[in-house]
């Protein structure tokens, strides 16, 4: 009786412990250092779960507003508007604000989601 409950307890830790592990997407490290991501993890490992979902969220474009200046925002390329990159993979990092971007070449703007936007949004899901 003691061999069945030490093995479901142990089997119940295994699975918690699985559970709360989020591992790092290795895109992340295209923006964050390694020593960036061991603090992440160890002050605050939800933050990896955000950045894991902000892969594939963070992004989106939008038209630029007929009438706007926006020539104090910065620019960026992107080769296939169709085929939208990760925030990663454009060397951006994810921040307490939204960021925009004007894509060159296009009348779109490039919007990166914030900390607060895709926390709330995995909270919803």
């Amino acid at each position: 009786m003691k061999m069945k409950k030490l093995f479901l307890l142990s089997g119940f830790l295994f699975a918690f412990g699985t559970m709360h592990a989020q591992e790092a997407d290795q895109r992340l490290y295209m923006s964050y250092s390694t020593s960036d991501m061991e603090q992440m993890k160890s002050e605050n490992p939800e933050s990896i779960r955000m950045l894991n979902y902000a892969l594939e969220h963070a992004c989106y474009l939008a038209p630029i507003p007929e009438g706007k200046d926006l020539g104090t925002l910065p620019e960026i390329k992107i080769s296939n508007l169709s085929n939208l990159p990760s925030f990663a993979e454009l060397g951006l990092k994810i921040e307490k604000s939204n960021q925009y971007f004007r894509v060159s070449g296009s009348q779109q703007l490039l919007v990166v989601k914030s900390e607060w936007v895709l926390n709330y949004e995995m909270e919803k899901q």
